[in-house]
């Protein structure tokens, strides 16, 4: 059985608390849900963010093959835009 995700409220308005306690090494966001207040806090917190705002399917591969080379695993991007 799959393992359920915690959620912290909507993605506008997000638990600071509840993301610093995971100690993560980078936070996504997008554009157009996550507010620029909340990637402000999580600098502030020294919590990196990758900002994301794709509308096309070209888009989404780009996204993609940057997240890969971000997460160290370029071959996954190059993968997935095949």
């Amino acid at each position: 059985m799959p393992r359920k995700k915690p959620r912290w409220a909507a993605p506008i308005n997000p638990s600071l608390e509840q993301i610093a306690a995971l100690h993560p090494d980078l936070v996504l966001v997008t554009k157009d849900l996550n507010r620029l207040e909340t990637v402000h806090a999580l600098d502030n917190l020294g919590i990196p963010s990758y900002a994301t705002d794709p509308h096309t399917v070209n888009d989404i591969i780009a996204s993609a093959k940057k997240l890969a080379d971000l997460f160290g695993v370029p071959e996954a991007g190059t993968s997935v835009a095949g």
